[in-house]
């Protein structure tokens, strides 16, 4: 799946479902996981192009995703 443009549902699902910025990799990886509204090829995709760190902001995980789609 190439994604150039982060989903309206990953979005949203970053702002209220990971419980506290700054996150790491594991955290969003984790809430991501555990929410059935995120599909499986987005969640996949999550893991593909989130590289392990520590994200202050859901904006600057949903930067690096998107560099990391474009990339890869």
């Amino acid at each position: 799946m190439e994604i150039h443009q982060m989903s309206k549902e990953l979005s949203t699902h970053l702002r209220e479902h990971v419980s506290k910025w700054p996150a790491t990799r594991e955290d969003i990886v984790s809430a991501c996981n555990n929410i059935s509204d995120i599909p499986e090829e987005e969640r996949q995709w999550v893991l593909k192009n989130l590289p392990a760190g520590t994200y202050d902001t859901p904006e600057d995980a949903e930067q690096v995703m998107l560099r990391g789609s474009v990339q890869g």
